[in-house]
């Protein structure tokens, strides 16, 4: 795997930053099927989607606004530099606070032992990497078991809080959702998705 500089990192982080202040967002219909998705496809890649759907039908259009919603692209080994980054890119606006953001998604079926996989490590460096250097706080959303669009657990976490890509069922439990199918609150002052 290549290691992009930090320059080019960089480049990319601030060609994408939103404009100081945004006016009323556009909205976009969610797709709520497996269309575009081709049989090549695994079946993870398949519930990753829907997960990642049911995760961005959670914010309410009237405060967030859906900046990125990044695919995972890649033929021969070759992939945008995005892919990198979390899959999602939101910005907050309400009448006195404002916040750009981004959300890495994850499902997983269940806990083994109590124990979760939520990443590789490459991935938590590559997330680590962009939050500091975007100063972009960034989430991890995490289902766990049901089906991949109605998980029966929804976790929330701050990426700062996050220094391993193991975490345990009783290190989750401060950032479980009580309401899993509600839609999320953002506290800008303590940086909390719940």
């Amino acid at each position: 795997m290549i290691k992009p500089t930090k320059d080019i990192l960089a480049y990319v982080f601030n060609s994408r930053r939103p404009p100081a202040k945004l006016h009323r967002p556009i909205l976009y219909e969610i797709p709520t099927d497996l269309h575009g998705l081709t049989d090549q496809q695994t079946i993870d890649e398949r519930k990753g989607y829907l997960f990642e759907q049911f995760v961005v039908t959670l914010f309410d259009r009237e405060y967030f606004t859906l900046l990125e919603w990044r695919s995972d692209k890649c033929i021969d080994g070759i992939f945008p530099l995005t892919c990198q980054f979390p899959d999602l890119e939101f910005y907050f606006h309400s009448q006195s606070e404002t916040l750009h953001f981004a959300v890495e998604c994850k499902w997983r079926q269940y806990f083994t032992n109590g124990i979760v996989e939520w990443s590789k490590e490459t991935q938590l460096a590559n997330h680590k990497q962009f939050e500091k250097i975007t100063q972009i706080p960034v989430f991890i959303v995490l289902g766990i078991g049901g089906y991949s669009n109605r998980p029966d657990e929804v976790y929330a976490i701050p990426l700062r809080e996050i220094d391993q890509t193991s975490l345990h069922c009783i290190t989750l439990k401060p950032y479980q959702r009580r309401l899993p199918y509600e839609r999320f609150y953002l506290n800008c002052s303590k940086l909390t998705l719940t």
